[in-house]
């Protein structure tokens, strides 16, 4: 099952999140509190119908909530005027939810990038509720393909507050006209985030790893005192779960201040006035964020740095995990956003084009690193870039391993290595190419359940 979409509003008013272990006692609940239909909630007494036109209405009514902030139908819920007045349920079964997929594939385009359902039963097994939940989509419009195979309609559907209505052909102009200042914004977005972060770091003599996350479409949090002790419960339960013996591990529980919409994040105690030195986060209340970890310090005599791989791979998946988690946990993002990774190098002024090399540390530890890369001028590296799966990354270890290897494959390539060894194609985690956080390597990847050679 692929993670469910979040949706803020809704969840308020469940009182729960939305996920298959809902019960159906706080779905009911919806009756008693009288809620309402809206753009984001729509009710259904009963499963749609079979035929042409019930396999229409589904497909309008998906990509209705998809064409505006998209939402959850509720099958299983009788409504009046617009308002909740009971709860009947549905029948329940794997049958109608493929035959509910297969039409929302067939008669959707472009494909839905978020769409989960739910099965949500009580004592009786076999009825309940069906929820299908459209997360909010970054390629509106969508499309419907409506009618019959010989005279095919293409219409596009929209919500107007409780109803679901076709957009007309300026509404549509604007529709493709969105989308495609949408793309231009969230690169745009990205490079805001990113240089804001950077002017924190202390550059004059230390080079450092960087990760810059902005999802497709923005989430949302407020920055309230219980919203920032929130933050602090979250990272103290995140903690465990990252990469130990990581310095980036240890941000997430030591410093934290409040910056312009943001929160900041460190090691050692700072202001928002202050530059960063150690390892730094800036997590945005729209779920955007970055994270900074000090790579090395160049003294002045040093013509070459080196950096051990095992460990600038220990360190990234600990800034991807925390990064996607925020975005996910914190400000209820769903869906795919771009990720950034880069290797940022002291000031030129000072570093006199000094280069760096990748190193490997052999298990015992010795005292100098074995050179696997020739040495290279970190300017001259470009950033890696790609779309990742946001909450794919953020709720499952192999697909958090599969962006971490991604990402750091572009960044090796500048070095002339392949690929980083320790994160094999297929998912497995070589534990001997950790070096000395060989250990390390095989605690977290048995946490997670991940293979290991």
């Amino acid at each position: 099952m692929s993670p469910t979409p979040r949706h803020h509003r809704i969840e308020q008013l469940l009182g729960a999140r939305l996920g298959p272990d809902l019960p159906a006692d706080v779905i009911r609940r919806f009756v008693e509190d009288g809620i309402r239909e809206d753009a984001d909630l729509d009710f259904k007494r009963t499963l749609y119908p079979q035929d042409g036109d019930g396999r229409d209405e589904l497909a309008k009514d998906v990509a209705a909530m998809a064409n505006t902030r998209g939402g959850v139908i509720l099958l299983g819920i009788e409504e009046r005027d617009e308002v909740a007045v009971a709860a009947p349920g549905v029948t329940l079964g794997s049958d109608e939810e493929q035959r509910i997929r297969a039409i929302i594939k067939s008669r959707i385009r472009p494909l839905l990038p978020g769409f989960e359902i739910l099965q949500v039963s009580g004592d009786d097994l076999l009825q309940g509720f069906f929820l299908l939940v459209v997360g909010v989509s970054e390629l509106k419009p969508h499309l419907v393909v409506a009618g019959s195979s010989s005279k095919p309609l293409l219409l596009y559907p929209r919500r107007f507050g409780a109803q679901s209505l076709w957009l007309g052909e300026a509404e549509l102009a604007d529709a493709y006209r969105n989308r495609s200042d949408a793309a231009r914004n969230q690169q745009d977005r990205l490079e805001a985030v990113h240089s804001e972060g950077l002017d924190k770091l202390w550059t004059e003599d230390t080079a450092w790893l960087v990760a810059t996350l902005v999802p497709d479409v923005a989430g949302s949090m407020r920055l309230t005192n219980a919203a920032l002790e929130a933050v602090d419960k979250w990272g103290h339960d995140l903690s465990p779960e990252l990469f130990t013996s990581t310095r980036f591990g240890s941000v997430i529980i030591n410093n934290r201040a409040v910056g312009l919409r943001r929160i900041l994040l460190s090691v050692n105690h700072m202001t928002a006035a202050s530059l960063a030195r150690g390892n730094y986060a800036q997590l945005h209340l729209d779920g955007a964020g970055f994270a900074a970890v000090e790579l090395v310090n160049l003294r002045q005599d040093e013509q070459e740095a080196q950096i051990a791989l095992g460990w600038l791979v220990a360190e990234l998946l600990a800034m991807l995990a925390v990064l996607t988690r925020h975005a996910v946990d914190n400000a209820g993002v769903s869906g795919d956003g771009i990720l950034q990774v880069e290797l940022i190098e002291p000031d030129r002024r000072l570093s006199k084009g000094r280069r760096m090399r990748l190193g490997e540390e052999r298990y015992p530890p010795s005292t100098t690193l074995t050179y696997i890369s020739g040495a290279v001028d970190l300017d001259r590296l470009p950033p890696a870039r790609h779309t990742i799966p946001i909450d794919a990354v953020a709720s499952n270890p192999i697909e958090l391993v599969a962006a971490a290897r991604l990402l750091l494959a572009d960044l090796t390539s500048g070095f002339g290595l392949a690929e980083p060894p320790q994160l094999t194609v297929d998912g497995q985690i070589d534990l001997q190419a950790f070096g000395t956080l060989q250990g390390a390597a095989r605690a977290w990847s048995e946490r997670h359940g991940l293979p290991t050679i």
